[in-house]
């Protein structure tokens, strides 16, 4: 009984943490709320005619009201201070169910705002995104499960680059806006 009471116990404490480290984390420091990131996935083939110095990446697929819709209000809400800082940055919706059609993935992003492209993946393309920037899908559920992680890449040498993954909501406005406004000087 006293194990089972126990283990309980330290399943409850486990829980806690995972469902608030979120938080503590960017309450405690905002260094927690994004990763600087030292290697990079190969450019995707929806950048190839990219021309902006920098682009945002979100995974995530129509009708997810759970993650997506409040993600994108929050980076529509970002956007409209990119737009008085008069840069456009080009941010990628990138739908993660082959089985949505295309059009909708494209008004769906287009919705928020005029610099979100929405871009249809198909099966493969997406186990191959899946597998390039570890979006820790789970698949064979009711839902479709994912992270709302957004993908910061600058254009380097002709080809993107991932730079940085922010991981925690919100997102750190002020570190987003220092790395677009420091490479938009460069």
């Amino acid at each position: 009984m006293y194990k089972k009471i126990l283990g309980g116990f330290i399943l409850f404490i486990f829980i806690a943490l995972i469902m608030l480290f979120p938080f503590t984390a960017s309450l405690l420091d905002k260094q927690f709320s994004f990763i600087e990131v030292n290697s990079s996935p190969k450019t995707p083939w929806f950048l190839k005619e990219e021309k902006a110095k920098v682009v945002l990446l979100y995974f995530g697929y129509v009708g997810c009201s759970t993650i997506c819709d409040p993600r994108l209000e929050e980076l529509t809400k970002l956007y409209k201070e990119f737009d008085k800082m008069g840069v456009e940055v080009p941010l990628y919706f990138v739908n993660l169910k082959a089985s949505q059609e295309e059009k909708w993935v494209k008004n769906y992003a287009s919705s928020f705002h005029k610099n979100f492209h929405g871009v249809y993946a198909n099966e493969n393309q997406i186990d191959q995104l899946n597998e390039s920037f570890n979006l820790s899908l789970s698949k064979g559920v009711s839902e479709l499960s994912h992270t709302s992680n957004l993908f910061l890449m600058l254009k380097e040498d002709k080809k993107y680059v991932l730079k940085y993954i922010f991981t925690t909501r919100p997102y750190n406005p002020d570190k987003l806006f220092k790395v677009i406004q420091d490479y938009y000087k460069n």
